[in-house]
């Protein structure tokens, strides 16, 4: 198997788990604490956008404080990477079990929920990717490159 092989089939892995993630997220609900997830995501994507407009304000103790107060007991990489991604591709409306209603992305092309979790679920893709990489490297060399006779 070519190099470009290798990344062919890691990029189908990637983008096939991404998918199936992607589809089956409708029948599975949501989890008790994704609520609270969900808010605090959109704590802090309100953060990043004025963190982009007022840096100095954004990064004042008071408003960095504000929004990070919110279940604070996790990181928040993956809770700005949500809210992001629904400031981006959330549909307007109010999900079930909300209590604040979603505002409409630049691209509203999906519920809040699934907007929200988008970025685990390329992560995911992302990761079986690398996982195939890393095996493919180790199972068995590439084939070595013919070197032209003189």
């Amino acid at each position: 198997m070519t190099r470009r092989d290798r990344l062919l089939v890691a990029l189908a892995l990637g983008l096939a788990t991404t998918t199936l993630l992607s589809l089956g997220h409708r029948r599975v609900g949501y989890v008790r604490d994704e609520g609270i997830y969900f808010v605090a995501s959109r704590h802090h994507a309100a953060w990043a956008a004025q963190l982009l407009h007022a840096p100095g304000t954004a990064l004042a103790a008071p408003a960095r404080d504000r929004a990070f107060s919110v279940n604070h007991e996790h990181p928040a990489l993956m809770k700005i990477a949500g809210g992001i991604s629904a400031r981006i591709f959330a549909q307007p409306g109010r999900p079930a079990g909300q209590p604040e209603p979603a505002q409409a992305g630049l691209l509203p092309l999906m519920p809040e929920g699934a907007a929200m979790r988008l970025p685990a679920q390329l992560l995911a893709g992302l990761a079986v990717a690398l996982l195939f990489l890393t095996g493919a490297s180790l199972a068995a060399p590439l084939p070595a490159k013919p070197q032209p006779v003189p």
